[in-house]
């Protein structure tokens, strides 16, 4: 397993916190492992990743707070140890509903066998079967009870199943880390129009553009971006 490299942005105040993150993340493939809040306002924003995106998305992060005046430090650990990866790991939450214990199964008991009871004969009177017969007279005139028909029960109707709507399907196309290195920048004008304006900005800002302030890399919109790089890498190629 690769060793990841960790970002941190200590900023004073959540709002700069916040900004610094979303920002961080837009600008390379990083993951946000924690946002501990210490006393005195302060935030620290803690980020994973290789050690390339993890420096473009502090990078950014910074940039971005300039103008909020909240930064206290920033810094970037390569390839961090696996025992200070553990110190960057963010407590577990205790566990609110513990399962209860499964109760125990009951055995039952067999019953006690009950003695078997002897009748002993008992012997019918002429009064007493005398009794007995209107009894059976009575019981014989009642009319048979007439079994009621069963109700038809009415057909169910299933509930049509629901369309499954298609999902959307996100197509992202990984692109390679711009660094400070000349090899990783994009020169060509059709390949610049197609990248994302966050990724034009990290070219930008790894080019050290003379023509543009870091302010205006931030606040430009594609067109101003895209003719600045040329116009760069022009000046380059003449000297």
């Amino acid at each position: 397993m690769a060793v990841e490299s960790l970002g941190m942005i200590e900023v004073r105040g959540f709002l700069g916190a916040v900004v610094a993150a979303d920002a961080a993340l837009k600008a390379a493939n990083v993951q946000l492992s924690d946002m501990p809040i210490t006393r005195g306002g302060l935030v620290t924003v803690l980020l994973t990743g290789d050690v390339a995106a993890v420096n473009a998305s502090v990078d950014a992060g910074v940039a971005i707070i300039e103008d909020f005046n909240c930064l206290i430090s920033q810094h970037v650990i390569a390839r961090m140890d696996n025992q200070t990866a553990v110190m960057a790991q963010p407590p577990l939450p205790d566990d609110p509903d513990p399962k209860p214990e499964a109760p125990k199964p009951v055995v039952d008991q067999p019953a006690p066998l009950a003695e078997p009871q002897i009748d002993e004969p008992s012997s019918v009177t002429d009064s007493d079967a005398q009794a007995d017969a209107p009894k059976t007279e009575n019981a014989s005139a009642q009319p048979e009870a007439v079994p009621e028909k069963p109700q038809a029960s009415k057909p169910t109707v299933s509930a049509k199943p629901e369309a499954k709507q298609p999902a959307t399907q996100t197509s992202s196309t990984p692109q390679k880390p711009i660094t400070g290195d000349e090899k990783t920048w994009v020169t060509d004008k059709q390949e610049l129009e197609k990248m994302r304006v966050v990724d034009l900005r990290r070219q930008a800002y790894r080019m050290n553009i003379k023509t543009l302030t870091k302010k205006q890399i931030k606040m430009g919109n594609k067109k101003t971006l895209v003719q600045a790089i040329l116009d760069d890498l022009q000046r380059r190629d003449n000297t």
